[in-house]
């Protein structure tokens, strides 16, 4: 995706079973998105699926004065992994990446971020919150 100058959006992605079908066991999701002068909100959201493999990938290339402002939101599953990729190249770039988890059983989930700034005047910000129980983990 690629985001006008003064443009703003929100994305909202949720994974999950429908009633209608079951979704297969492994899900792969990718997201790519470039911007400038711009602000963009993405929340992802994992619902509860035992069973599932999620590997998600974003990655995000700020041009200037770019806000970015990415949550991810995670109640379960076998494995759910989120690779995030943010490149701030341009001064005035900001971003934030946040996340929730909530873990039980065997369950594992993971984050891997990389925010590069290139530029010196730059800021960025992360929080991340879980609760574990059982034998589950969760590594950053």
């Amino acid at each position: 995706m690629v985001g006008e100058e003064n443009s703003s959006a929100t994305i909202i992605e949720s994974y999950g079973e429908s009633r209608r079908r079951r979704l297969s066991d492994k899900c792969n999701r990718g997201c790519e998105v470039r911007f400038r002068r711009a602000a963009l909100n993405i929340t992802k959201c994992n619902a509860r699926v035992r069973t599932r493999f999620i590997v998600a990938t974003t990655s995000a290339d700020l041009g200037p004065s770019a806000n970015y402002d990415a949550t991810t939101i995670n109640f379960g599953a076998a494995l759910s992994r989120h690779n995030i990729d943010v490149r701030m190249d341009h001064e005035g770039a900001e971003c934030s990446v946040d996340g929730l988890y909530i873990m039980d059983g065997n369950q594992h989930t993971d984050t891997h971020s990389v925010i590069d700034h290139r530029q010196l005047v730059c800021r960025s910000q992360q929080l991340y919150k879980g609760i574990l129980d059982g034998k589950s983990r969760a590594g950053l």
